[in-house]
């Protein structure tokens, strides 16, 4: 399908192909508008979201860059976003391991302490839960099982010798992803 791409100040849509399509959003400082692009995610409907870490806040768009929605992610600077396929948003902000969960008409967020987690380095969603994880020294890799009505479960240990994540994320059958930050 179609693909997005962007930098901190513009998102752009591209089709299949890779034909430019068109932009989501614009910079600035007024309604709808964003300063700082750190994340783009999209939903099973084709909204996408756009998280602008210096303003604090998610953008929620159509997929033709119609705004739907701009929703408050808490406080300090969110550093990252996953979306369910029901357009329910995760965030966490920068040095915290408090996941903030948002459900539409994301009026009342719940923030879910992730135990076993200094940080929260990321979030993904996988099979109907969203999944917080940090890296652990030069072990590897811990994740926290965050359910969408806020309680939390044990999840997995990845074991990698001095391998410290970037990102990391998993595939329908259940395969890890991770890039390595130098």
């Amino acid at each position: 399908g179609e693909f997005y791409l962007s930098t901190m100040m513009s998102v752009l849509r591209f089709s299949p192909a890779g034909t430019l399509a068109g932009e989501v959003g614009s910079f600035g400082t007024g309604p709808g508008e964003f300063q700082a692009i750190y994340k783009v995610r999209a939903d099973a409907q084709g909204n996408v979201y756009l998280l602008d870490y210096s303003a604090g806040k998610v953008l929620k768009y159509s997929r033709t860059g119609e705004l739907r929605n701009e929703i408050r992610a808490g406080g300090g600077y969110p550093m990252t976003l996953a979306v369910s396929d029901d357009g329910t948003i995760a965030v966490s902000e920068t040095g915290k391991n408090i996941a903030t969960i948002l459900a539409a008409p994301y009026t009342e967020p719940k923030q879910v302490r992730c135990p076993g987690l200094s940080l929260i380095s990321g979030i993904y969603f996988y099979r109907g839960s969203f999944y917080a994880w940090g890296t652990e020294g030069s072990s590897g890799v811990r994740t926290v099982e965050v359910k969408t009505d806020g309680s939390t479960a044990k999840g997995a240990f990845i074991g990698i010798p001095n391998f410290y994540a970037g990102q990391l994320t998993r595939d329908g059958s259940g395969s890890y992803y991770a890039l390595e930050q130098s």
